[in-house]
């Protein structure tokens, strides 16, 4: 797996965004950058901002490192980017209660009823819940 190429490792293809200035279209990703003073909480380029060349090995820049985050979670990665992953450990990647009881730290069940499901699939822009998902 270490050879392995992320959707953040990949320039977009000009095909799939027509009309792109061409200097945009390199690899990169978001990266968290937290204002220093309130803002509008429900625009998120109010507290992230795109960086090219931000990945897996490159957290926040072309030249920065993971070597002092060990005991953080795996940044910049595309769903998949984890479907890939846990097919070459032999599973399937979790499913949303899995992924929620897991953000969590096992500590709250995660229990939703039908109409919550519902509601979120038909709002369009949903906010972070308070573990930052």
């Amino acid at each position: 797996m270490g050879k392995f190429v992320t959707f953040a490792q990949i320039a977009p293809d000009p095909k799939d965004y027509p009309g792109a200035l061409p200097h945009m279209l390199r690899a990169g990703s978001l990266v968290f950058n937290p204002p220093s003073h309130p803002v509008d909480t429900l625009n998120w380029s109010q507290w992230w901002a795109s960086k090219f060349g931000a990945n897996r090995r490159r957290p926040y820049r072309p030249h920065s490192s993971f070597s002092s985050l060990d005991d953080h979670p795996v940044v910049h990665i595309a769903y998949r980017d984890a479907e890939a992953y846990a097919k070459w450990i032999g599973t399937d990647p979790p499913t949303k209660v899995e992924f929620e009881f897991a953000a969590r730290r096992g500590g709250v069940a995660f229990t939703a009823s039908a109409a919550a499901h519902r509601k979120l699939e038909q709002t369009p822009a949903v906010r972070a819940n308070t573990f930052g998902l």
